[in-house]
């Protein structure tokens, strides 16, 4: 698909339980975002004739993507990749990691539909200078097949989140992510969290992330939230994951009330450097989550 340079493309998977929560949370991005973007939704396979009304209907010139019309481009492509054509076999996850890569133009960014935006802002969707390769959410654990330990060669950001990453499209090899995948999977830490496959998706993202220039956006303006989060004046945008999904409406209704909707200054989206995943990094982010866990229940 070719691309509009002034206007970048935001590839989202979808499926038919999500469209509701999609309207809300892609359509907070196109309502709130100052900088002119396509929305692009993959379809899992699930999506109705009546779900692809309701969105085209409800996001502004969104291009979706059908299930077959993936497939009949991608398949070809991955013939002699098997480990990334049986991911993408048996999970959306491995649609995500590979399907925007080869089917867009122009750099690779990725948005999920469980990620809501409160306000107006900009400068989100840009690589501000030549020195930063990869952009990504913080998220509030480390989410990945592998414990810091177990690592072998490669270096993966803390907290790495791709619910919401930016990633420079020159920097994308199926050779590379087909030795991910592979590795991944032969590892201790994949048997062990065989269950979870967006944690294969994230790890090949992160290990990818970690030999580059890696950046995330400041997490008071944009961060997965957690169950023990709180709203701040300075948020614009939220991950709310399966387990938090009920704050949404919380979050949302307080930017409200604090007067932030359509009307509202742009705010500009900032940066900070990722920091590694280390062993301490890890250890430290575990007792900071376990004591704000007891604090949660100490106060309740």
């Amino acid at each position: 698909m070719a691309i509009d340079p002034d206007r970048p493309q935001i590839s989202s998977m979808i499926c038919h339980r999500d469209i509701d929560l999609g309207i809300e949370c892609l359509g907070s991005l196109l309502r709130f975002s100052r900088d002119p973007v396509q929305l692009v939704l993959h379809d899992d396979g699930s999506i109705t004739k009546e779900d692809r009304a309701r969105l085209e209907n409800a996001l502004p010139n969104v291009r979706i993507i059908s299930k077959e019309e993936s497939d009949d481009l991608v398949y070809p492509l991955l013939k002699t990749f098997p480990h990334c054509e049986a991911f993408r076999r048996r999970s959306a996850m491995g649609m995500k990691l590979v399907d925007a890569a080869l089917m867009l133009e122009g750099n690779i960014i990725l948005c999920d539909t469980d990620i809501l935006f409160v306000r107006p802002f900009h400068s989100a969707f840009v690589f501000p200078s030549e020195d930063v390769d990869v952009i990504h959410l913080k998220d509030y654990a480390d989410s990945y097949c592998w414990k810091p330990w177990q690592t072998m060669r490669y270096s993966l950001p803390h907290r790495f989140n791709a619910g919401m990453m930016m990633i420079r499209r020159r920097f994308f090899e199926l050779e590379g992510m087909e030795r991910l995948v592979r590795t991944i999977e032969t590892s201790y830490g994949y048997s062990a969290n065989r269950s979870y496959q967006w944690f294969v998706e994230q790890t090949c993202w992160a290990a990818l992330a970690g030999k580059l220039r890696t950046y995330r956006w400041k997490p008071k303006q944009m961060r997965v939230i957690s169950k023990h989060d709180r709203y701040n004046q300075d948020f614009v945008a939220g991950h709310f994951v399966g387990s938090v999904r009920h704050l949404l409406a919380a979050y949302r209704d307080e930017a409200q009330r604090w007067g932030y909707g359509d009307g509202s200054p742009s705010v500009q989206i900032e940066l900070e450097r990722a920091e590694p995943y280390s062993i301490s990094n890890f250890a430290i982010n575990r007792l900071q989550n376990r004591l704000s866990s007891a604090s949660a229940k100490l106060f309740t």
